[in-house]
């Protein structure tokens, strides 16, 4: 595969990465633009492969000292899904240290403080099991909205230290634009859920930091919400 495809194919998920380690949409995509003029110097294209890609970003967030090791392993173990191996080549870790990181991020997520999160889902189940990974994770449920309307109506009664919105809602109200009506301070992040991650992860304007993409592993949404908010403090 020519390297050209490759980046093609995986730009989307390198975005992902450096908005998730960052915390920010500009500062990420900037770290994957400078990777991106990186991997033009590479002299061997045919030896490049997906874990190549994400090293390449991950040096420009060395470069800024932005993320710790271990967040960084999880997010790539539980966000991206990369296996030991991959991880431990775009660290430039022995892999037996993979683990070790892991724990040290899991640790770091059980520590970290407990928050109001309002949820935006019109989908009963998934509203449900998102809400019982937040209550797994310790933080308290402000409510469920299922529209824009109820949502503010919930933000009325306590503001969030989190929010998690889908980005359509069945009334053909949008996550956006609750999130936008909210006026929330600046520092409280929000994660969006949507079956199409790829349309949030173009490098344009406006574009979300957080991103769970449908259908949804525990592991990736645990993931999201400790490290937006471990990236809040």
């Amino acid at each position: 595969m020519s390297l050209a495809l490759l980046v093609e194919q995986n730009l989307p998920f390198m975005r992902r990465y450096a908005r998730a380690v960052t915390g920010s949409t500009v500062l990420g995509d900037k770290a994957v633009a400078a990777a991106l003029m990186r991997l033009t110097e590479i002299e061997d294209e045919r030896s490049v492969d997906q874990a190549d890609l994400y090293r390449a970003v991950d040096l420009e967030l060395r470069d800024n000292a932005t993320g710790t090791v271990a967040r960084r392993a999880l997010i790539l173990y539980a966000v991206e899904e990369l296996f030991d191996e991959q991880i431990a080549k775009v660290l430039d870790i022995p892999m037996g240290q993979v683990g070790d990181l892991l724990a040290d991020a899991e640790y770091q997520i059980m520590s970290s403080l407990a928050t109001d999160i309002l949820i935006i889902e019109d989908e009963p189940l998934i509203a449900h099991e998102i809400s019982t990974l937040c209550r797994e994770l310790g933080h308290n449920v402000l409510g469920i909205a299922a529209t824009k309307d109820t949502a503010l109506r919930v933000y009325e009664r306590g503001q969030p230290g989190l929010v998690l919105a889908d980005v359509r809602l069945a009334d053909g109200s949008t996550g956006p634009d609750a999130v936008t009506a909210m006026s929330l301070p600046e520092e409280t992040p929000v994660i969006f859920i949507t079956a199409y991650p790829k349309d949030l992860l173009r490098g344009l304007e406006g574009e979300p930091t957080y991103l769970v993409p449908k259908p949804f592993s525990r592991e990736h949404v645990k993931a999201v919400i400790s490290l937006a908010l471990m990236n809040r403090q």
